[in-house]
């Protein structure tokens, strides 16, 4: 690498190139600048970004930046997650009831499937489902 370098920095000596500007405008050539007046594509370019639809644009993505940073308390959401189990169970336990099981034999199966039910629900989210 080293040796490279040498090279190229006896190169660009030799060709009078002692900056990276002029490095750059002698492979390049010279970069156009900005000129609206000048240039009607530039006059375009400027035309549209002055537009009333950028200022919308931006209004909404601000917006939906607000929405997006706005996130409930971590014990407020795990209090409503515990709360939609506990009511799944409780229904999982009415189902298993009224399909025949007795007493605390209804409660396992209860379980297990409220756990599947969000389970498949989170698993249905991660994958870019609409639960």
């Amino acid at each position: 690498m080293n040796l490279f370098t040498r090279g190229r920095a006896r190169r660009d000596a030799r060709a009078g190139i002692n900056t990276v500007d002029h490095y750059l405008t002698s492979k390049n050539g010279v970069a156009l600048e900005f000129d609206p007046v000048g240039n009607m594509e530039h006059a375009r370019i400027s035309r549209d970004l002055q537009g009333v639809e950028v200022e919308e644009y931006r209004e909404r993505l601000s917006r939906v930046e607000d929405e997006l940073t706005h996130h409930e308390a971590s014990s407020s959401l795990t209090l409503k997650l515990t709360a939609c189990f506990v009511a799944e169970v409780v229904g999982c336990t009415l189902l298993f009831r009224g399909l025949g099981f007795a007493g605390i034999e209804r409660l396992v199966p209860a379980i297990l499937f409220a756990s599947f039910l969000f389970w498949i629900t989170s698993e249905t989210k991660r994958q870019g489902g609409a639960a």
